[in-house]
């Protein structure tokens, strides 16, 4: 039987207690997940190869925000 490799989906988010439970529920659902709390740590974490996804937090806090004219790719 043929294995099927996860989807991959990266995670920006600065608060713990979300990122535990985002983190979880993903892997839950079968995706290898990447986890940053800023958009310094999610933009190493982009040179990842096969990110399908990114579920990007909106209030981001710090200078790069998630509403910030910024391009993670």
């Amino acid at each position: 039987m043929k294995q099927l490799k996860k989807k991959i989906i990266l995670v920006v988010e600065d608060e713990k207690f979300l990122i535990a439970a985002i983190k979880t529920k993903l892997a839950y659902h079968g995706f290898e997940v990447l986890m940053a709390t800023n958009i310094d740590e999610a933009l190493v974490q982009m040179q990842h190869e096969g990110i399908k996804a990114i579920w990007l937090d909106h209030y981001l806090t710090g200078e790069a925000t998630g509403l910030g004219n910024h391009s993670l790719t």
